[in-house]
C-alpha cells in the first residue's frame, strides 16, 4: 500500500467517525468517502453463514479455554488458602495443648482435629 491509500483509507475513516451525514448508516462498505459496492463474495449468504459459524466456535474455544486457565488458578488459590488456614489451625493447636499433653499426645489430638475438619 502506498502513502497516497494510507491517506485516503485515513480520509475515509475520519469522515465516517466525524460526519453527520452517516452518523446512521450502518452495514456499509466505504472507499473514498463514498458508499459503495462490495466485492462479489461478500453478498454470498451460505459463506457468511459459514464464517459466523466458524467465528463463534473460535469465541467459544477462546472462552472455555479462559474459564479453564480461571479455574485452575482458583483451585490453587483456595488449595494454598486451605494449606495455610490448615497450618495456621494446627500450630494454634498444639500451642494451645502443648499447655496440658506431652507434645505426642498433642500432635496425634491436633492431627485427628484436622482430619476431622477436611
Amino acid at each position: 500500500m502506498d502513502e497516497d491509500s494510507f491517506i485516503r483509507v485515513a480520509e475515509t475513516q475520519l469522515y465516517l467517525a466525524t460526519s453527520p451525514d452517516v452518523a446512521n448508516i450502518t452495514g456499509k462498505y466505504f472507499d473514498n468517502c463514498k458508499e459503495v459496492k462490495s466485492d462479489g463474495p461478500s453478498y454470498d449468504k451460505e459463506t457468511a453463514k459459514k464464517l459466523w459459524e466458524v467465528k463463534h466456535l473460535r469465541a467459544s474455544q477462546q472462552q472455555h479455554a479462559t474459564i479453564k486457565k480461571r479455574s485452575i488458578t482458583i483451585f490453587w488459590v483456595l488449595a494454598g488458602l486451605r494449606v495455610g488456614f490448615m497450618l495456621t489451625l494446627f500450630s494454634m493447636l498444639t500451642n494451645h495443648y502443648n499447655e496440658t499433653f506431652h507434645s505426642g499426645q498433642n500432635i496425634l489430638a491436633a492431627t485427628i482435629l484436622l482430619a476431622a475438619m477436611t
